[in-house]
């Protein structure tokens, strides 16, 4: 089946600044994943935002990337849906 990827960034006060969804075939839920918080920091960057919470449901996903991105100035946050 063809996997769809989306995102939300808000602000500070839980207002919508951008949207964005993509199609990216056929993959793993683990790589959808991924790449799901690639294209919403890409998004993030291209809006120049500087302080970036990343939040997911994925524990796997949040872990690895939490480790590559020790020396970034992003927080990697598990939650629970």
């Amino acid at each position: 089946s063809c996997v769809t990827i989306g995102y939300v960034i808000r602000n500070y006060k839980a207002k919508v600044i951008i949207l964005g969804a993509k199609g990216c075939g056929n993959t793993f839920i683990l790589i959808a994943e991924a790449l799901t918080f690639q294209e919403g920091i890409r998004a993030a960057k291209f809006l120049d935002i500087k302080n970036i919470i990343i939040e997911g449901d994925n524990l796997c996903v949040i872990n690895n990337l939490r480790h590559l991105a020790s020396s970034m100035d992003y927080r990697f946050h598990y939650k629970r849906y």
